[in-house]
């Protein structure tokens, strides 16, 4: 048996989703007019599974044995079988049940992955020394680390030694990360927050940056620089157009310490500083909201 066409990924969660009634009622009256059922038909008269006269009926009678059918026929032909469960599987976990890739469904290739900076560089025996690591959630000893450290910019991160932060083997140095690679970070912050230690945030002061601070509670602080510098050097320019629409709700929060409140004061004023801008500046943890 050869056929190169597939379901798609729509149609084997339809699929999916119609089994358990077809197995309470014994069987399931369909519109044909259905577009994804549609998809399915022509799979099946394709194959020879059922009758090419069944797709110009107004009503088609899904049964279980038909469901058995097209679950065998797909195993058959190496594609991706609507009763598999591909939520957890991963893109290597999925080539071993089909030929078929399925890159919608299941783990992505960074699930529950970020980048760690550590404290010190270390020897990686090719003639330079290594400070970033890739890792996996699940393989790090959270109980290792007292305090952690979110940094918003890439190219800060990788740079983190302009700055005026002490690194200590104590301390958990991650990068946010990206749309593609921040999905690892927001699992370690739950993490993190789940074990009820402080977590830093530190970022472009500017309405996005104060944004992603204060969402979900998970940052206590935010480093910065001190007040009276922060308002010396924030510029009109650091602060993006399209950002003046975060200005009314941070402008409506009513949880923020003073502390925190005067150093929102000069975003009001349409003045921001970009994290790049803090190197060799005196930084200070500022508390964000009351407890």
């Amino acid at each position: 048996m050869i056929n190169n066409d597939t379901l798609s990924a729509q149609a084997n969660s339809w699929l999916t989703d119609q089994e358990p009634s077809v197995k309470a009622l014994g069987n399931k009256r369909i519109k044909t007019n259905l577009k994804t059922f549609q998809e399915i038909l022509d799979w099946c008269i394709n194959l020879d599974l059922i009758a090419e006269s069944s797709l110009h009926k107004p009503e088609f009678i899904l049964t279980g044995e038909l469901l058995n059918l097209i679950a065998d026929t797909q195993r058959q032909l190496d594609q991706t079988c609507f009763r598999e469960d591909l939520t957890n599987k991963n893109r290597l976990e999925q080539a071993s049940l089909s030929n078929q890739e399925q890159k919608r469904k299941g783990r992505a290739p960074r699930y529950n992955r970020f980048l760690m900076r550590l404290p010190q560089p270390i020897a990686s025996g090719l003639n330079f020394s290594a400070q970033f690591i890739d890792v996996r959630l699940e393989q790090l000893d959270l109980n290792q680390f007292t305090h952690l450290l979110v940094v918003e910019n890439l190219d800060c991160f990788y740079e983190l030694e302009k700055f005026a932060i002490t690194e200590t083997p104590e301390q958990l140095v991650v990068y946010r990360g990206d749309k593609t690679s921040s999905q690892g970070t927001k699992e370690l912050r739950k993490a993190w927050l789940a074990a009820n230690k402080p977590a830093c945030y530190f970022g472009d002061f500017d309405p996005a940056g104060v944004r992603i601070a204060l969402a979900g509670k998970t940052y206590q602080s935010i480093l910065l620089p001190k007040l009276d510098l922060l308002q010396k050097t924030a510029k009109a320019a650091m602060l993006p157009n399209e950002q003046l629409k975060f200005l009314p709700n941070l402008a409506k929060q009513t949880d923020l310490t003073e502390e925190f409140q005067n150093y929102c004061q000069t975003l009001q004023g349409l003045k921001a500083l970009r994290q790049q801008a803090m190197q060799g500046m005196a930084l200070v943890e500022v508390k964000l909201v009351v407890n």
